[in-house]
């Protein structure tokens, strides 16, 4: 297994991965990994198994809304995390959707008060000193300004906030100041057990 390969923990119980990392049966079981969260367009079939799964089925792309999981998936890590079960939250290359999962989580239960910016060099930081080659790694530019955005509103999707229709997403701007959002299909939560 390359180093490329490995789970990195970035906060006590809570690792960071790509694809291979999150599909290796020998680096769930060493890592002793309960919950997977999955943020990618990806197959519940090819996963080791574990006691609980989540997937956010969306690409790592400009125009995807991240934000619209980011209350949902923080708060699935939270009752994993402090139940004492160890989570692997990952995408296909581990850079972009999920650092940007976890960054939020870390905002909004564990670090209260640190910035996007000082999570993300915390996190560089951990995937550093494992020598990982995705040690630089950042969320797209769309899902960082979205980082933001959440920050903007104190950790918590509020659709009819200032903030959020200023920064609307791309969404139709009637659909924004009515304060109506809605879950593409095609990017379900989906938590098997």
């Amino acid at each position: 297994m390359s180093v490329a390969d490995l789970a990195v923990k970035v906060f006590n119980g809570l690792f960071l991965s790509g694809l291979n990392a999150a599909t290796s049966q020998n680096e769930i079981n060493n890592k002793r990994i309960n919950i997977i969260v999955s943020v990618c367009n990806t197959s519940n079939s090819i996963f080791p198994k574990v006691m609980q799964h989540m997937v956010i089925n969306i690409p790592d792309d400009k125009d995807t809304n991240i934000i619209q999981h980011l209350d949902s998936g923080t708060q699935f890590i939270n009752d994993a995390h402090t139940s004492g079960n160890p989570v692997l939250v990952h995408c296909e290359q581990g850079i972009s959707r999920n650092v940007t999962l976890v960054v939020a989580y870390l905002m909004k239960y564990l670090l209260n008060g640190k910035l996007v910016d000082e999570l993300l060099d915390m996190i560089r930081k951990m995937r550093s000193q494992a020598k990982c080659v995705w040690g630089n790694s950042v969320p797209n530019s769309s899902f960082y300004a979205q980082l933001d955005l959440y920050e903007d509103m104190g950790m918590v999707l509020d659709p009819i906030s200032e903030p959020y229709k200023i920064d609307n997403l791309g969404k139709d701007p009637e659909s924004v100041k009515a304060g109506n959002l809605e879950l593409d299909p095609n990017e379900t939560l989906i938590c098997y057990n």
